[in-house]
């Protein structure tokens, strides 16, 4: 389905929430609402303003938390998936998320990234909602760039983050 569908909100029932936000914008995007927590926000302080999950629903990792061998899912977009990603993680774009469940086993704990963590937030929200074992990688690929972890990349460039 493209973004400017025009179909009605009955015909798109068990999709995940659509948020969109300019790229500069270094915030986490809350599902439902379309909330955007600022920078030093907690979800806490604003849980009731959101209105479906709090972290206490689902874990929240960082990248140095994430155990050797972990199921990483990247929840990217294919361009970004392509430039560069983790070695092993498995790859499922957040909009094919719901027809593409039956790839995960829900008794393996995933480690779901995205670039910043905001769409890796609504992925794991909905996978725990579904009964999966789903942990959030705080600040997603930027952060796993920042700390040295291994990237590799589909292209035959060197791996970047997109």
């Amino acid at each position: 389905m493209s973004r400017g569908s025009g179909e009605p909100p009955e015909s798109r029932a068990g999709q995940l929430p659509r948020v969109s936000f300019a790229p500069s914008q270094k915030r986490n995007v809350l599902p439902g609402k379309g909330a955007v927590l600022a920078a030093g926000d907690t979800l806490e302080e604003d849980h009731a303003f959101c209105g479906r999950a709090t972290m206490s629903d689902f874990d929240t990792v960082t990248v140095s938390g994430i155990p050797e061998g972990a199921r990483i899912l990247d929840v990217r977009e294919d361009y970004e998936w392509v430039a560069g990603h983790a070695a092993g993680a498995l790859h499922i774009p957040l909009d094919q998320l719901p027809a593409r469940l039956e790839e995960l086993d829900p008794d393996e704990d995933l480690y779901v990234i995205c670039r910043t963590g905001g769409r890796s937030f609504r992925a794991a929200q909905w996978l725990s909602g579904q009964g999966y074992s789903a942990l959030n990688v705080a600040g997603g690929m930027d952060q796993w760039l920042e700390t040295g972890m291994p990237l590799v990349s589909d292209n035959g460039l060197k791996p970047v983050i997109l």
